[in-house]
């Protein structure tokens, strides 16, 4: 998720433009040492020892370049193991497929949560609290109309069971992330994405 900077805009870290961009991390690192800046497709903005990037102009640079073509070689063994034709050729749902990856149990609750909440009060009236109950309710593999009809439940109650609340909330939050975006996702496609770490470590570890 892009945080905002009053003078530069949304920026966004070294991990969000690779998603975006197809770029590797350590492209974008080598990119940052003095000697080759030259050969980099757009600047960065150094905050302490993080680098982050303008949105707007990763945005202006995906729009000209298409983003990085990906061409997949296979040989010997790969023929075992088939990709996804289909989805090979959607461009546009792996990129949203590929963001919704970046939704892990790692950030779900405070980063994407809070977000999310946030987007829900807006557009259907209800926020965090409700995002709670929901993420509560396919926790436990009930209707999203019964997790309605729960009190609110704090966090550290459905951690007893760490697989099946981080799973579950990570899940809930990609769900909800896809139907407030619009975006034909079906739960299949959301499950085979990785999830994370259980439980999970901090962000980049």
């Amino acid at each position: 998720m892009p945080i905002f900077d009053p003078v530069y805009g949304e920026l966004l870290s070294a991990r969000e433009v690779a998603d975006m961009t197809g770029l590797t991390i350590v492209q974008l690192r080598n990119w940052r040492i003095p000697a080759r800046l030259d050969r980099a497709p757009f600047g960065y903005l150094q905050v302490g020892a993080a680098p982050y990037y303008r949105k707007a102009v990763v945005d202006g640079w995906n729009e000209r370049n298409g983003g990085t073509n990906v061409k997949y070689v296979p040989a010997g063994i790969d023929s075992e193991f088939p990709v996804n034709a289909t989805l090979e050729q959607d461009v546009e749902k792996r990129k949203r497929l590929a963001m919704l990856s970046t939704i892990t149990t790692a950030n779900q609750y405070f980063r994407w949560g809070s977000t999310l909440g946030d987007i829900l009060q807006e557009k259907y009236g209800f926020g965090i609290r409700e995002h709670s109950r929901r993420l509560y309710g396919m926790w436990k593999g009930i209707s999203v109309e019964d997790a309605q009809a729960l009190d609110h439940v704090t966090r550290g109650q459905m951690t007893k069971n760490l697989e099946q609340y981080y799973v579950g909330s990570t899940l809930a939050t990609r769900r909800m992330w896809a139907d407030t975006q619009g975006w034909d996702i079906t739960d299949a496609e959301i499950v085979s994405l990785p999830v994370g770490d259980i439980p999970p470590l901090k962000e980049g570890k």
